[in-house]
């Protein structure tokens, strides 16, 4: 079936709107459980630190992996059109998105920062 056929059927429509929804508290949920581990700690060595961005840069690195599978894109695709039809928005699951983008860049820099300190 072609992406915008898919568009057409409101029962599959209805069940591809929980699942971006579902993706987006995903989301949201890691970005914040990541911050929340962050906030108030004060890290007791520059190897911890390190260990610290390690894991949070593979979280999301995890996390990445599994939103940009090809199925992944495929459902945002079919979203986008039902979007542009008015049936759905992408909004808040791009804000969400866009939010984790930026979360993972910071912690794949630190990573990076990190690493050349300890050479």
């Amino acid at each position: 079936m072609q992406h915008h056929q898919m568009a057409d059927h409101p029962e599959l429509v209805k069940e591809l709107c929980a699942t971006v929804d579902q993706w987006t508290a995903t989301i949201r949920e890691t970005v914040e459980r990541e911050e929340m581990n962050r906030k108030g700690k004060v890290s007791e060595s520059a190897s911890k630190e390190t260990e610290y961005w390690r894991s949070r840069a593979a979280t999301f690195n995890t996390l990445n992996q599994q939103l940009t599978m090809p199925q992944v894109k495929q459902i945002l695709e079919v979203m986008k059109m039902v979007e542009e039809k008015g049936g759905y928005s992408m909004a808040t699951y791009n804000e969400e998105y866009n939010k984790f983008v930026k979360a993972q860049a910071v912690a794949r820099d630190f990573v990076k920062f990190l690493s050349t300190l300890d050479r």
